[in-house]
C-alpha cells in the first residue's frame, strides 16, 4: 500500500506512476503547499502509517523547517520500521544538511531533480526495486555553506495543449512545433506530440529515423512522445496522461477542426511573409472575421528576411503578437524558439534571487 504527500506541481506526476503499476494499492494522499508535515504525520499514524508499505513526500508540500522534517520522517519510522520513505526534492541538490540527514537515516530513495521526465522513472525505479547504500553516495556528505542552489520554481503546469496550425500546407508547422518540443523538454518537462490530421508526416519520421511505433499507435524520440494520425478518442486518451504540454499539429488552418483549435491553451499561426506566400496570409485572415479571436493567436512568420520583418509587424497592425522563426536545419536537435519564452510567459518557471545564506557576514572578507 502506497501513500503520497504532494504539492499541486507534482500531483499528477506522482499520480500517474503509482496507477501505471498493477502492483500498487493506493492508500491515499495529501496535496498541498503549506502542510505541516510533523503535526501532519503525528496526528495520522496511528491509523495511517502502521500499515503503509510506501510514503512518497514531495518537500515542495512540506511547510516545516528542515529539523521538523528529520524529526516526522523519524516518527514515521518509528511508527513503521518497515516502511519505504522516498522523498522528491525538486528545489535541493546533493550536498543539502537535510539531504544528507536522510542519506543517515538509510533513506536512500531521494530524487533531487526538477525534469519531469526524470522524476517518472526515478519514481518507478525507487517503487518497484529501490535504490541502495551506493545509489545514494552524492548524498553522504554536506556542503559547508547552504546556498539556494535552483534558479528556478517550476509552477503547477498540467495538460497545457498548444495548437500549431499553418496559413497553408508546407508552411513549416511540423518543424516549428518539434522545435518548441525540444525546447520544452529542454526545460525539464513532459511533452506530447498529437498530429490532428490526416498527412501521416509523423508515421514518416519514424520511418526515416527507423524508429518502432508501438502497439498503441505512439513512438518516443528524445524524450519525447509522438501520436500519429489522432482523432478525437485518442486526444481524450493523451489527456489522461501526466503531460505537462501537448502540441498539436493541426495542419493547414483551411483544413482543420477550428473549434478544437481554438480551444487549445495556446495558439499559433505558421504563416509566410514572401510574395508568393502571401495569398495564403491574406486568405486566412477572410476566413476569421472576429478580431477578438485573431488577437488571441500568435503568429510564428517562418524564415522572414530581415529586409522585410519591419513591413511584416506594420501590416500585422494590431495583431501585435508576431515572432519572426530563425533557420533550424534540423527541428530534431534545434532548441531555440523565437518568442517561446513571451508566448508561454503564463507557464514558465519563476526565478527567485539566487542568494547565499551565511549567519555571519561581517567575518566576509573585503575585496
Amino acid at each position: 500500500m502506497i501513500f503520497y504527500i504532494t504539492s499541486p506541481t507534482y500531483k499528477e506526476i506522482i499520480s500517474s506512476v503509482i496507477q501505471e503499476n498493477d502492483n500498487l494499492l493506493l492508500g491515499g494522499c495529501e496535496e498541498g503547499e503549506d502542510i505541516l508535515l510533523y503535526s501532519y504525520i503525528k496526528q495520522n499514524n496511528a491509523t495511517s502509517f502502521s500499515t503503509i508499505d510506501t510514503i512518497i513526500i514531495d518537500l515542495n508540500a512540506c511547510a516545516d523547517i528542515d529539523e521538523k522534517i528529520i524529526d516526522a520522517l523519524e516518527m514515521l519510522r518509528m511508527t513503521n520500521d518497515d516502511i519505504k520513505i522516498i522523498i522528491l526534492a525538486t528545489m535541493r541538490h546533493p550536498g543539502d544538511a537535510l539531504l544528507t540527514q536522510c542519506f543517515q537515516m538509510a533513506i536512500y530513495d531521494i530524487i533531487c531533480t526538477d525534469d519531469f521526465l526524470e522524476i517518472r522513472e526515478e519514481l518507478k525505479y525507487c517503487i518497484t526495486k529501490g535504490k541502495l547504500y551506493k545509489d545514494a553516495l552524492a548524498f553522504k556528505s554536506a556542503s559547508k555553506e547552504q546556498v539556494v542552489v535552483k534558479t528556478e520554481i517550476k509552477k503547477t503546469v498540467n495538460k497545457v495543449m498548444i495548437g500549431f496550425a499553418g496559413t497553408q500546407r508546407r508552411i513549416g508547422t511540423t518543424h516549428n512545433m518539434l522545435v518548441l518540443a525540444n525546447w520544452l523538454r529542454k526545460k525539464g518537462y513532459m511533452v506530447a506530440l498529437a498530429e490532428l490530421n490526416e498527412h501521416n508526416a509523423f508515421t514518416q519520421i519514424a520511418d526515416n529515423m527507423d524508429i518502432r511505433i508501438a502497439e498503441d499507435g505512439n513512438f518516443t524520440y528524445n524524450g519525447i512522445d509522438f501520436y500519429p494520425s489522432v482523432d478525437q478518442k485518442k486526444l481524450a486518451t493523451i489527456l489522461g496522461k501526466a503531460y505537462n504540454f501537448i502540441i498539436t499539429d493541426f495542419g493547414a488552418f483551411e483544413e482543420c477542426d477550428r473549434v478544437s483549435f481554438n480551444k487549445s491553451d495556446v495558439r499559433i499561426i505558421v504563416a509566410g511573409a514572401k510574395a508568393w506566400e502571401m495569398p495564403s496570409v491574406k486568405k486566412f485572415f477572410g476566413q476569421v472575421a472576429e478580431l477578438d479571436t485573431l488577437k488571441r493567436y500568435h503568429y510564428c512568420f517562418n524564415l522572414t528576411p530581415m529586409a522585410l520583418r519591419a513591413d511584416c509587424k506594420e501590416g500585422m497592425g494590431e495583431l501585435n503578437q508576431v515572432y519572426f522563426m530563425e533557420y533550424t536545419e534540423n527541428p530534431y536537435v534545434a532548441y531555440e524558439f523565437s518568442g517561446a519564452e513571451v508566448i508561454l510567459k503564463e507557464y514558465m518557471p519563476d526565478k527567485p534571487v539566487q542568494q547565499k545564506k551565511t549567519f555571519l557576514p561581517f567575518l566576509r572578507k573585503e575585496k
